[in-house]
């Protein structure tokens, strides 16, 4: 006879394994409302502990509609939907006495919970609940009237990729019930979920005030008038947009050229969306630059090998090598003249100059909405991490 109270312990207190695994994590700026469309399928197990019944196996399908909130590095997903399960089993000599039946349908709708946190950009996990109610939501098999409300417990973990639209999220998920009597009932499968953003927030700190600043001195369009000689009497307008990658979301080892572990995980995700989106763009030069300590020639050297990672970066994410270049300019160019930390900061940076910018709003949007998606540890700032 199985020990179903134990089980049932030992479920409950996994779930609690991602809440300490987060532990270490930092939050992710930012707070978003977002509308999830899903669906799910899985394998289903029913675990008797009676005697004159047996265990049966089968599958559940599902579909919800849930609305996801993203505060900082936690997502909550709450909602409900509509699932159907069938569960087989091989009848004796004692479940046909006992009027068992081999066969167990179910249908009913439920509600669901789950907490998440952002492992990174893409990875979710976290502890979720799900209600049931309706008909033969005990599959029991040979009770079909009871509609007591059941519980079980679970988790999931998603992959969250961006789209033009939104956001698909592919995900693991496993549940066992609580409250089921005589009987452990477990499914675990796969699902897919659509997220369309329909709020968007951010969190307005010092920081972030300065931040906006520096982007409105720095993010420009740069307008050059080139005239087709004659006889042709043709004005060409190009325009070359720069963007500056500060220290919240590029950083590299103290005078190194090594890329950090999120700034890989921006780059990454940077690059599929300039690819995604390469008809706004034709080239794109990557410049690096250091602060003014330290001298000429280190400074170069170090400025062209953080620029050169950098590229490499975004053609390991599928950025056309041949549209990228890249190019250290040491201490030469300096967005702030003093000689303080602050301003140290602000001078240490990569910027991205585009050419051949077919719409500049719509390329910085690109950029904004990776940053704003972006893991940042809580030790890093625009000036870089601490």
């Amino acid at each position: 006879m199985r020990n179903i109270t134990l089980f049932r312990s030992i479920t409950v207190a996994s779930t609690m394994l991602p809440l300490v695994a987060r532990a270490e994590f930092s939050p992710m700026p930012g707070t978003s409302l977002s509308l999830l469309l899903g669906l799910g399928a899985g394998a289903m197990n029913s675990f008797s502990n009676r005697d004159v019944e047996v265990d049966k196996y089968g599958f559940e399908s599902h579909g919800r509609v849930m609305a996801s909130l993203a505060v900082s590095s936690v997502v909550l997903d709450f909602g409900g939907g509509w699932f159907l399960a069938n569960l087989y089993g091989s009848s004796t000599a004692k479940t046909r006495m006992n009027g068992d039946q081999d066969e167990i349908f179910t249908r009913a709708g439920f509600g669901e919970f789950t907490a998440s946190y952002r492992l990174d950009n893409e990875w979710l996990l976290g502890p979720s609940a799900r209600f049931t109610y309706g008909t033969e939501t005990s599959f029991s098999p040979n009770d079909f009237s009871s509609k007591t409300p059941r519980v079980y417990l679970g988790a999931r973990l998603a992959h969250q990729s961006l789209t033009k639209a939104g956001a698909l999220r592919v995900g693991l998920f496993g549940y066992t019930d609580l409250n089921i009597d005589d009987r452990q009932i477990t499914f675990a499968g796969l699902s897919f979920d659509f997220v369309l953003p329909l709020v968007k927030a951010d969190v307005v700190t010092e920081e972030k005030i300065i931040e906006k600043e520096k982007m409105v001195e720095v993010e420009k369009v740069v307008e050059k008038e080139v005239v087709v000689e004659k006889p042709v009497e043709k004005l060409v307008t190009q325009e070359n947009f720069i963007h500056t990658l500060d220290g919240s979301m590029v950083n590299f080892e103290t005078d190194k050229g090594s890329l950090l572990a999120h700034s890989q995980a921006f780059l990454k995700r940077l690059g599929s969306a300039l690819v995604s989106d390469g008809d706004a763009w034709t080239t794109v030069e990557i410049q690096g630059h250091t602060d003014e300590r330290g001298g000429d020639e280190h400074n170069v050297d170090l400025s062209n090998r953080r620029a050169a990672s950098v590229r490499n970066a975004l053609i390991d994410a599928g950025v056309d090598s041949a549209k990228m270049t890249a190019k250290g300019y040491g201490s030469s160019q300096p967005l702030d003249p003093e000689h303080s930390e602050l301003a140290w900061a602000r001078n240490r940076r990569v910027e991205l100059v585009f050419s051949g910018v077919t719409d500049g709003p719509r390329l910085a949007g690109i950029i904004e909405r990776v940053r704003r998606s972006s893991y940042v540890p809580q030790n890093c700032g625009a000036g870089g991490c601490k």
